[in-house]
């Protein structure tokens, strides 16, 4: 094997004179935009009422101060939740309380529906649960869900994984079966599962840090269970408020190593919740066959983890947001497609922020019932406490001189006494008596109303009932051949809504995925031999990169006027082109692993079929480290000389024909059946040179280390040592 020669910066051409390929042309990261005027304006006032929101939940330096030199939120607590009644009585209260002082254990989540490359992790973990290092949460389906094994330790504590458990978990999570996800967060997905099937259209509206993503993921685009050709893939679009959040998201699915299947079906979007547009897919659908909506919210269930947010705790953090809530979840109803489901979740046990939103939805969208026995279908065995149809809103006041109370703090606190509670019967007397962030939904409705809406379907989960996390669940289904309510899908909100996303999407990312120029398109189509249909997938991404977007949203525009972070799996990347291509044969990109993948059954040139005792060669001298991908001067390179005789002809044609540069490197087997055409079994990055074939730079020694076990499954091949 030889190395590659020097590289040198060059423009290319297609062999065509009316187009010319460059780096530094519309492939470079465009000038950002200037927002419209009206759009900015739309944009800011959306972002000013979720700041706005927060900012009057959060307390000052001096109340902060005040509060945790005299326990104010502990006892705050107490006091709020002993009148809401959803606790037998102060015992219970004081072991809710209790729990809240004991760390959250460690618990972790195996991929749900790849049960043959999970095989070995789950037999690894059945034996360190025959030594008590784990045990299966049994209200997960069986060996998906672990929790560790350790001493209970102060709330806050992170808890060390034993040193066998954590190599478990490593080798899980680098190969995209395993992540650590907190055990009620897994609950939503769970409780959406029987309703979802593979190729549905889901929309994660909140997702960051995106552990429900993923689970997603694996729900609507299972692996092929020996279905080589493609199979069935849905379409989850994942989007959180916040550009810094939606890198965050990016992180995590990344560092999951989600397979490339998986990415093909994710689109990762940047929107406050409340302005997403309805989409209106190519089939004429509009709207998604599930949202889930796990709202921002005052998370008085995350004690456990954080416990400095008990000793913070007031009921203004959860009123201050529930007309945040309630416009991200008066929108999501009309992202429901007739017959579809929305999952509404927070991990707070307040009312404000869980039953009384259910009602609001309700109230405002009568064709959405919630679903009954939704928690039992899908996390059976799991505890739990029916939804309430009564509770009560209050604020905390600070007491004057006289007796009297106040919003603000500005008496000289000097015991815990200072602080108190008032209540409020209605809104006309909370806003009566200046009670800030007041909204009607806020209070229960009528104990007629109530019984319609049957509010006892949705689920409370307490701490201490099944050592977790406190949460909240509810699942609504849209019904069939329904209209949404006049008033809330006028057109003017809808025009609204548009402008403001449009003005985020102008301004919010600083790359964001945007359609090729046409010509553009059709040259990287016509390189790759592409049909139409994958054709209109092809979209520019971050740096120039070309991004293959899901196959049930290949025209990313059906999404509406939103901002586009990711959109599939990025394909193509700009290359400099190596010294001795010809100039008129170059193409200009290198494949990534994830785009060959994708591309390969779709591609009916660039791709060269190579027999696997030559493609584990190359693999090898990868992954070992013989083959260094970060010195692209010096790729190591199989020489003709080298092929076996298979290979050789296959790479004569692809030269001969002028398609040196990235080359989609398969391996072909015969159909199942007489006369089913050869299937692709195989795929990876590749390049071709007169030199000879050898692998993209961009296939990294981890990607080629996993590539050689999926070639050893696939061909029975073994490497050499």
């Amino acid at each position: 094997m030889k190395r590659e020669g020097k590289k040198k910066k060059k423009k290319h051409s297609l062999g065509s004179n009316t187009h010319t390929w460059g780096i530094d042309d519309a492939l470079t990261r465009p000038k950002k935009r200037p927002r419209s005027s009206d759009a900015a304006a739309a944009s800011d006032s959306s972002a000013a009422r979720v700041k706005n929101a927060l900012r009057s939940a959060q307390l000052d330096k001096r109340e902060l101060l005040l509060w945790r030199k005299f326990g104010y939120g502990p006892s705050l607590f107490r006091q709020y939740y002993r009148a809401q009644d959803l606790m037998d009585g102060d015992d219970e209260l004081e072991e809710v309380e209790a729990c809240y002082s004991t760390a959250l254990p460690i618990t972790f989540r195996l991929h749900a529906t790849d049960g043959r490359r999970a095989s070995s992790l789950k037999a690894r973990l059945r034996q360190l649960r025959d030594a008590n290092l784990v045990h299966g949460l049994e209200w997960m389906p069986a060996d998906e869900g672990w929790q560790a094994t350790a001493e209970t330790g102060d709330a806050g504590r992170r808890e060390k994984l034993h040193e066998a458990v954590a190599e478990v978990v490593d080798a899980g999570t680098s190969s995209g079966l395993l992540a650590r996800q907190e055990a009620v967060s897994m609950l939503p997905v769970l409780v959406l599962a029987p309703h979802l099937k593979p190729g549905d259209r889901v929309l994660d509206v909140c997702a960051a840090p995106g552990n429900k993503t993923m689970q997603l993921l694996e729900r609507v685009s299972p692996p092929e269970d020996g279905d080589e050709r493609g199979g069935v893939r849905g379409l989850v679009v994942a989007n959180d408020a916040h550009p810094g959040r939606v890198k965050t998201l990016q992180d995590a699915i990344k560092r999951h190593v989600r397979s490339t299947r998986e990415m093909e079906s994710l689109v990762i979007t940047c929107s406050y919740g409340q302005d997403v547009p309805v989409p209106i897919f190519d089939d004429g659908i509009e709207g998604y066959d599930a949202v889930l909506a796990d709202v921002p919210c005052s998370g008085d269930g995350t004690f456990r983890k954080d416990p400095d947010a008990l000793r913070r705790w007031h009921p203004g953090g959860g009123n201050a947001l529930h007309a945040t809530q309630v416009a991200v979840a008066r929108r999501m109803a009309q992202l429901v497609k007739p017959g579809g489901h929305l999952l509404y979740s927070t991990c707070s046990l307040n009312p404000v922020e869980d039953e009384a939103m259910v009602a609001a939805i309700l109230k405002e969208n009568p064709e959405f019932e919630l679903v009954k026995g939704a928690m039992d279908a899908g996390a059976p065995g799991m505890r739990y406490r029916p939804g309430v149809s009564t509770w009560k809103v209050a604020e905390h006041a600070f007491k004057g001189q006289d007796g009297t109370s106040r919003f603000d703090s500005d008496s000289e606190s000097e015991s815990e006494d200072d602080v108190t509670l008032r209540w409020y019967d209605d809104y006309g007397t909370a806003t009566a008596a200046g009670m800030p962030a007041t909204e009607v939904s806020m209070w229960p409705p009528s104990q007629e109303v109530a019984k319609r809406m049957h509010l006892e379907r949705c689920a409370r989960l307490l701490p201490h009932d099944q050592d977790t996390g406190g949460f909240f669940i509810a699942l609504l289904r849209r019904k069939a051949k329904k209209k949404i309510t006049e008033g809330v899908s006028d057109a003017s909100q809808k025009g609204e809504c548009a402008r403001t996303a449009a003005a985020r999407a102008a301004g919010d990312l600083p790359d964001p995925v945007r359609p090729l120029p046409p010509n553009e398109m059709s040259a990287i189509a016509a390189q790759l031999g592409l049909g139409s249909s994958s054709k209109k997938r092809l979209w520019l991404g971050a740096g120039g990169a070309v991004t293959l977007s899901p196959r049930s949203v290949s025209n990313l525009t059906d999404l509406g006027p939103i901002a586009i972070a990711s959109a599939g799996v990025v394909a193509l990347i700009p290359r400099a082109s190596v010294w001795n291509e010809a100039s008129d044969a170059a193409f200009p990109y290198d494949l990534t692993s994830a785009g060959a993948e994708a591309l390969a059954r779709a591609s009916r040139k660039r791709r060269v079929q190579v027999v696997p005792s030559d493609l584990q060669v190359m693999l090898a001298a990868r992954s070992s480290g013989a083959d260094d991908p970060s010195n692209t001067k010096e790729l190591v390179c199989l020489t003709a000389e080298e092929m076996s005789e298979a290979t050789r002809r296959k790479w004569r044609a692809c030269v001969d024909d002028r398609q040196t540069g990235a080359v989609i490197l398969v391996l072909v087997k015969r159909g199942k059946a007489e006369g089913d055409p050869p299937m692709v079994v195989f795929s990876a990055a590749g390049r071709c040179s007169e030199d000879g074939l050898m692998l993209s730079p961009e296939v990294t020694a981890a990607e080629a280390s996993r590539l050689l076990k999926d070639l050893s499954r696939v061909a029975g091949t073994k490497r050499n040592k």
